[in-house]
Formats: structure tokens, sequence, C-alpha cells
């Protein structure tokens, strides 16, 4: 009670100028994770600063760069905020030994990924708790689809960035909306054919994204993968 009543002064413009509610900052990262979500994301604070301030890994700063990415100020639209959040979402997963696969967290869908959009499911509500420490279940299941719904629906990420953080992941759904975003279309369909063999939503993607004189090259990588 006396964490929100000091996040209600820290919210107040009138009452608490920028400066000192940076100061306050740490101290109310201290006391959990969830004030100091509700601090970042009511009170508009300069973005570098509040970021510098933010560990990496910790609870708030993906939450904070997923509000950054959806709350459609100025930050929205730097590449530089898209990729961060897919980054960090990516050392979060990596952290805590998630690799991909068809498993429940899958929410970017085959005809999704043809179609460069996303299908989110419900996610799972964070856990109470310190900013830092290692993320459970629960918190890796709601990282992962938040990354799926982030890499489905951004233009901005830097794809070369975001392709190398996810080597060894297994997340090929990703690494296919990735080298969509790339142009790298050729290697998108071998991914959904010859790794996900998704031959339906291959032939989707080349609908979408290949001229209709190469479309034979989607046959030559379906027989070569043997699908």
């Amino acid at each position: 009670r006396a964490t929100a009543a000091a996040v209600d002064l820290l919210l107040d413009p009138a009452a608490c100028d920028e400066a000192a509610a940076l100061a306050a900052l740490p101290w109310v990262l201290a006391r959990g994770w969830e004030p100091g979500l509700r601090l970042l994301t009511r009170r508009a604070l300069p973005v570098d600063l509040v970021l510098g301030a933010l560990p990496e890994g910790g609870r708030v700063r993906w939450r904070f760069l997923r509000h950054l990415v959806h709350c459609g100020g100025e930050a929205a639209g730097e590449e530089s905020v898209h990729t961060a959040l897919a980054l960090e979402l990516l050392g979060l997963l990596r952290r805590g030994g998630r690799e991909g696969g068809e498993g429940g967290h899958r929410v970017v869908l085959a005809g999704a990924v043809a179609d460069g959009q996303e299908i989110e499911e419900g996610s799972v509500a964070g856990k109470e708790g310190t900013e830092l420490g290692e993320p459970d279940e629960a918190e890796l299941e709601e990282v992962a689809a938040a990354l799926s719904q982030h890499l489905g629906q951004s233009t901005l990420c830097d794809p070369r960035r975001v392709l190398h953080a996810l080597q060894g992941l297994g997340l090929d759904r990703e690494e296919v909306a990735m080298h969509r975003l790339a142009g790298n279309h050729m290697e998108a369909l071998r991914l959904l054919c010859v790794r996900l063999r998704d031959v339906p939503a291959a032939a989707a993607y080349a609908r979408r994204h290949l001229p209709r004189d190469l479309h034979p090259d989607l046959l030559g990588v379906v027989l070569a993968g043997g699908a």
C-alpha cells in the first residue's frame, strides 16, 4: 500500500518533477516489477534514460519496450526500439532454456506467417515478484507469445540482428518472419518446406511474395526437401 501511494505521488508532475521520478525509479523497482511498470507506462519519461536504468533480462525492461512499440508515440516508429524488444525477448528465452518446436506457445501460425500477420492467443499474466530473477515457465510462455506476436507484426526490426539472435533456438516460424522481412523469400520457403514441412503455408507464401514465374522454384524446394 505504501509503494502504491509512492507511485501515485511520482505519477503527478505537479508533486514530483521528472528528475525526482527518475531518481526514485531504482527504489520502486526494488519493491517489485509491477509498480515499476506502472510508473513507466503512465508517466512519460525520457526513453533513453529509462532504458539506461533498467537491467537487461529484468521483468520490466521487455514489458516497457513492448509498451513503447504499441503506445503510438515517437518511439513506436524507431527501428532500434523494435529490434531491442526482439533481442530482449530472445535473450530471456535463451536464458530460460526455451527452444522452439510445435509446442503450445506457438502463436504465429502457418497462414499468418505467409500473410505477414499474427494470430494471438491469450497471454499468461506475469507473476508478481522482484524485477530480477530467473523466468519461470509461466513467464517463458508469456515471453514466447510476445516474441511471436512482435515478429509477426513488426516491419521495423533489424532482420540481420534478430536472425543472428535466433540461431540455435529452433524458432523456425520466427525465422521465417525475419527472412520475409529481409526479402530472403527462398530461404523462408526452404524453412517452411524442409524444416517445418508445411507445404500449404509455403504455397500461400509463394503466392503472396513471389512472382508467378518463380513458382516453379517452390516445387524445386519441396522436392529437394522430400516434402
